[in-house]
C-alpha cells in the first residue's frame, strides 16, 4: 500500500468536507466547522499549519438525518447507528479508498475521515448540567482505557496501570460503553433544551445557548466557503481561551498518531 503524506491527507479531508457541505446545503442540514478546523478558518483561512484533521458539529436532529440519508459514491458515513462494530460515540465520514493505521486498541478499520459530533441538549440549571456532563465524562474515561494501546514509550508503570484498567474492564465491551454514552447524550432532547453542547468532550463550561449557533455564517477554509456557527468566537473562547494567540513553538504539533495509506 502507498503511504499518504500530509498534503495528500489534507486534500482527501477537504474533498470529504466539500461533499458534506454540498449535501447539507442541498438537503437543508445544518453543520458547523468546529475546534481546530474553526480556529484554522478564523486564524489561517485554512488548516492550522500543524493540524491534520477536520472537525464538524451538527445539531442532533441534523446529525441523525445526515447519518440516515447521506449517500456518496466515494465516501461513507459510519456510526454505531448504522454499523454495530463502530467504536466511537460520534460519527465519521471516511474515504473508502484509504486506510488508517491508528495508535489505538481497535479492531475496526476505517479510512481517512472527517469527524462529525452531535450537539445535544443540557438541563437549564448549571449544576444539573455539570452533573450530567460528569456522568458522560466518566463513561468516556472508561472507553479511553479500553481503547488505549500499550506502548513501550510510556514506560512500565503507565503500561501496568493501563493493563490493570483493561483487565478490570474486560467484562464490558467497547460497544456497550459507546451505547451507554450515546444513551446519556440523548437524555435531554435538543429541540426542548435552552442550552446545548458537544457531549463528547469537556464539561458544562462549554455549553452554549442553542439559538446562538444559528443561522450560521460562511467562512473561508482552504479556498472554499464553509459554514461556521454564529457564536463562533464565544464558543471557541469557552473551549480554548484566547485562541487567536499562537501556542508556544513546542506545542505546535499534531495531537493525533496515525498513518494513512491508499488501498
Amino acid at each position: 500500500m502507498k503511504k499518504i503524506d500530509l498534503n495528500e491527507l489534507r486534500h482527501i479531508q477537504v474533498n470529504i468536507l466539500d461533499d458534506i457541505d454540498a449535501y447539507c446545503r442541498k438537503n437543508g442540514i445544518h453543520y458547523f466547522i468546529a475546534y481546530g478546523t474553526l480556529i484554522g478558518a478564523v486564524r489561517h483561512k485554512g488548516f492550522i499549519p500543524w493540524d491534520d484533521d477536520i472537525d464538524i458539529a451538527m445539531p442532533r436532529p441534523d446529525y441523525d438525518q445526515f447519518i440516515r440519508e447521506y449517500k456518496s459514491d466515494k465516501f461513507r458515513v459510519v456510526s454505531l447507528l448504522n454499523d454495530k462494530n463502530y467504536p466511537f460515540p460520534y460519527a465519521k465520514v471516511e474515504d473508502t479508498a484509504t486506510l488508517l493505521n491508528e495508535n489505538q486498541d481497535l479492531k475496526y478499520m476505517m479510512g481517512v475521515n472527517v469527524d462529525i459530533f452531535a450537539l445535544d441538549g443540557l438541563p437549564d440549571d448549571a449544576e444539573d448540567a455539570e452533573k450530567h456532563c460528569r456522568k458522560i465524562d466518566r463513561l468516556r474515561f472508561l472507553l479511553r482505557i479500553k481503547q488505549i494501546k500499550l506502548s513501550k514509550s510510556r514506560g512500565f508503570v503507565k503500561n501496568a496501570a493501563h493493563y490493570l484498567g483493561k483487565l478490570m474492564l474486560s467484562f464490558i465491551s467497547q460497544r456497550c460503553l459507546v451505547k451507554k454514552i450515546m444513551k446519556a447524550q440523548l437524555k435531554y432532547p435538543y429541540e426542548k433544551s435552552q442550552y446545548v453542547a458537544d457531549l463528547n468532550f469537556g464539561l458544562s463550561d462549554r455549553r452554549m445557548p442553542r439559538e446562538s449557533f444559528y443561522p450560521g455564517i460562511e467562512m473561508d477554509f482552504e479556498g472554499r466557503k464553509v459554514m461556521a456557527p454564529s457564536c463562533y468566537d464565544e464558543w471557541q473562547r469557552k473551549i480554548f481561551g484566547d485562541y487567536m494567540q499562537l501556542p508556544p513553538i513546542e506545542e505546535r504539533v499534531s495531537c493525533h498518531t496515525f498513518t494513512a495509506f491508499y488501498k
